[in-house]
């Protein structure tokens, strides 16, 4: 039998079509310390299996979010970062957010934060500015001061700097102006810049000493390193953070490692992600700091905007004793002795936990069970 070209063609069944995602997450989200949000994902199956979903954050998967929707309770820092959720059935799995509509990009707001910005390095052999320490900053400290190659910075840019810094024929770090992207003006929600701008053009092994006086005594912080990068591929925003130990401005310096930020790429130039700073093993961080100290920032990819140091808060055991009373058919959650304590709920020990409000909290008795307990906002 012989059968014409034009009439033979592909067959594909609807069982085999991949998901398609027709309501992607909000693009960015702002959310108050210990508030709440939900992230939703809205696709349509050509075929008859069902869907699976699967959360990720900064590119890694989030233990248990496998739904359509993600909520995030009791919002902290280690909430900051950016969501994406991939969506499957047994043909192929689809990804929200991937190029455009970008990431969605969630900030939590903090207060008592101390930032560096990229642009403000050394100046003048290990010298720094006093006004780059105190809180809040707002930009522009650094304006038309010089550097010195190899020992306040290090950039290999062949493009000379924006007109921020001043540097000699041949050595460059571009500043470039940075004020209408993704989280590239607010600190935290705690203060706007009024100058603000970035190092462009980075390449591996490029950094800045940053001699900074943190407040004592020492406090514990989550660093975050504010970053983009146009395109969406893993580690595209990557730097590591130590400290000078010794040697501060001179060509011989010893650098101590204290961490890594590592995520993909933003989706865009100048649409920061707030990465983390991690170990090794690539969990979360934090660093005790006070006093006069020389970090070092080494920036291996992405545009590098600012780093951000938000306190970790007072720790647990400074919390006072819960006390819980059943009267009247109201249960009564006290701390013992008073001292300024969140009283949160959940349904579960595992959470999520949300805030009910400050100590003393009376909520009805119903029946149902309920969690509670006491945390410091």
């Amino acid at each position: 039998m012989f059968m014409r070209g034009n009439v033979i063609s592909w067959y594909e069944t609807v069982d085999v079509l991949p998901p398609v995602i027709v309501t992607h997450p909000v693009d960015n989200l702002t959310i108050p310390a210990g508030g709440s949000a939900t992230l939703t994902v809205e696709a349509t199956n050509p075929g008859a299996a069902a869907l699976t979903y699967q959360w990720q954050k900064n590119g890694r998967d989030i233990p248990g979010a496998t739904s359509a929707s993600y909520t995030i309770s009791n919002a902290s820092p280690l909430d900051i970062g950016q969501y994406w959720v991939r969506v499957s059935n047994p043909k192929a799995s689809t990804t929200s957010g991937q190029g455009s509509p970008n990431p969605t990009v969630v900030l939590v707001t903090a207060t008592g934060v101390f930032n560096i910005e990229a642009e403000d390095f050394d100046y003048d052999n290990g010298q720094t500015k006093a006004e780059a320490s105190t809180m809040p900053y707002l930009g522009g400290a650094y304006a038309n001061l010089t550097a010195t190659f190899d020992v306040d910075y290090h950039n290999t840019d062949a493009v000379d700097s924006a007109s921020y810094r001043t540097f000699p024929a041949g050595q460059h770090a571009n500043n470039s102006t940075e004020t209408g992207g993704q989280w590239t003006m607010t600190r935290a929600g705690e203060w706007t810049m009024t100058a603000n701008y970035k190092i462009g053009w980075v390449g591996s092994g490029d950094w800045g000493n940053y001699t900074r006086t943190f407040p004592t005594p020492a406090k514990e912080y989550y660093v975050f390193a504010a970053q983009s990068y146009d395109g969406v591929a893993a580690g595209q925003l990557a730097s590591t953070l130590g400290l000078v130990t010794a040697g501060v401005g001179t060509t011989t310096q010893t650098v101590q490692s204290v961490g890594t930020f590592n995520a993909p790429g933003s989706g865009d130039w100048s649409r920061n992600n707030l990465v983390a700073m991690t170990d090794a093993a690539g969990n979360i961080k934090t660093l005790e700091i006070g006093g006069k100290n020389t970090i070092r920032w080494t920036y291996n990819s992405g545009d590098a905007d600012y780093l951000l140091f938000i306190p970790v808060g007072e720790p647990a055991g400074q919390v006072g004793s819960a006390s819980i009373n059943l009267s009247g058919g109201s249960v009564t959650i006290s701390e013992v002795p008073p001292g300024g304590s969140m009283v949160q709920s959940a349904p579960s020990v595992l959470g999520p936990w949300t805030n009910v409000g400050p100590a003393p909290q009376s909520v009805a008795a119903t029946g149902a069970a309920m969690y509670f307990r006491l945390t410091r906002p």
